[in-house]
């Protein structure tokens, strides 16, 4: 059986509602599924501006500061992005390392597999092209 508790949108603060706090704006909405914590990024189909990156980035590192250790990242709404956001991916996989958590990234379109692929994160965590963890698998370690 599966466990799907809706969260909101988590603003940049770290609070939540059931809408994005300031729309328009990239922000992320968080529930539960199973086990693991789903993150999906919201009015976020171009990720460039350093504004729009910083609201992501808090919200991503306080999750896992507060236990959050099997993350999955849902960038389907993401059509391209900046090398600042795989940067922000590598650190959040290093903290998830820390604590013997895990990344994966799913819901991808096939630009930004295949960025994290040149970028080789495609060998640090896993990045599978849908839910049903048919792609790719990471080596870990």
């Amino acid at each position: 059986m599966s466990t799907n508790r809706h969260h909101g949108a988590m603003d940049c603060y770290g609070s939540t509602s059931s809408k994005s706090v300031r729309s328009g704006l990239p922000t992320i909405r968080v529930r539960t599924v199973e086990g693991s914590t789903v993150v999906e990024f919201v009015n976020a189909e171009f990720l460039f501006a350093e504004d729009d990156i910083a609201e992501l980035v808090g919200p991503l590192r306080r999750l896992v500061g507060a236990g959050h250790t099997q993350l999955v990242l849902g960038l389907s709404g993401v059509r391209s992005m900046s090398s600042d956001v795989l940067a922000m991916v590598a650190d959040l996989q290093r903290r998830l390392e820390k604590v013997e958590g895990r990344l994966r990234i799913v819901r991808a379109a096939a630009a930004v597999r295949e960025m994290l692929r040149i970028c080789r994160l495609d060998r640090y965590l896993a990045v599978e092209p849908d839910d049903a963890g048919r792609g790719s698998r990471a080596k870990v370690g």
